[in-house]
């Protein structure tokens, strides 16, 4: 589920789908700063309509070209034809997250996937105690959200953006839908869910043996803290001995030891 950064496939940015010149995209990119610094996060597309360098229907446009090529860059949707991700591209909806923003909840139901357009996601689980287990890292082009289309909605996970992100919600209906007319959406996405139990069950064993030596380092602890807390009481030298040879077999989990004594005198 990791993907290393030469992996990560960068979308064109909506700038290059408008028809405005070098000059005022610059323009519109310096205006956005400037609010950025006010605190007034906007958009690209936002600006250049205040700054009335576009109509509403040139950024509608030019929302739509950069939403075909998002979803063409997706491993759900690569294989389908022009015509067909047109039509589909009309019921999906756009959605930007902010960096740390949590999109999808653990042990919550939902009624869509999404697709990271932009930037990067975390997926993780919070255990019983509250920590936190990342289960991987996933960027432009691919899904998240999917095992919940075979339980209802149910999330087994969480994911939250790493850095200021562009998603795509697809609802499962659409989904379904889309499987009707395009068998390969249906295979791709069966090929995703396969792939993504794998990688699960990999990550799942790697935490059980994580936890397992955590858990031997803490009986080593215990038996440790014994042997201190017997020392702390001053019991007779024999029997210091004794305990002190049987919690040592235990932690090197040897069938018998023995303790030879040196007499510096001799």
């Amino acid at each position: 589920m990791e993907n290393s950064p030469q992996n990560i496939r960068t979308p064109k940015k909506i700038g290059q789908y408008l028809s405005c010149d070098l000059e005022t995209i610059n323009q519109g990119l310096k205006r956005q700063q400037q609010l950025a610094y006010k605190g007034a996060k906007k958009l690209l597309g936002e600006v250049l309509l205040d700054l009335k360098a576009i109509t509403r229907e040139n950024l509608k446009e030019a929302i739509h070209l950069q939403r075909f090529d998002l979803l063409k860059i997706s491993k759900l949707f690569g294989d389908l034809s022009d015509d067909d991700l047109k039509n589909f591209s009309q019921s999906v909806h756009d959605q930007n997250v902010p960096a740390g923003e949590t999109f999808i909840h653990q042990e919550t139901s939902g009624d869509c996937l999404f697709i990271i357009a932009k930037g990067q996601a975390e997926v993780y689980r919070v255990g019983e105690y509250e920590e936190e287990f990342r289960l991987g890292v996933l960027g432009p082009g691919d899904c998240v959200g999917e095992m919940g289309f075979f339980s209802q909605g149910r999330r087994s996970a969480s994911v939250r953006a790493l850095v200021d992100s562009q998603v795509i919600r697809i609802n499962y209906e659409d989904l379904k839908k889309a499987f009707e007319y395009a068998p390969s959406i249906a295979k791709n996405f069966l090929s995703i869910v396969t792939n993504r139990l794998v990688q699960l069950t990999l990550r799942f064993q790697e935490i059980v043996q994580k936890g397992r030596a955590i858990e031997k380092s803490l009986e080593n602890l215990r038996n440790f803290l014994d042997l201190s807390e017997i020392l702390a009481l001053r019991v007779s030298l024999e029997e210091l001995i004794n305990r002190t040879v049987l919690i040592a077999s235990k932690v090197m989990k040897a069938d018998r030891a023995t303790l030879f004594l040196i007499d510096a005198v001799a």
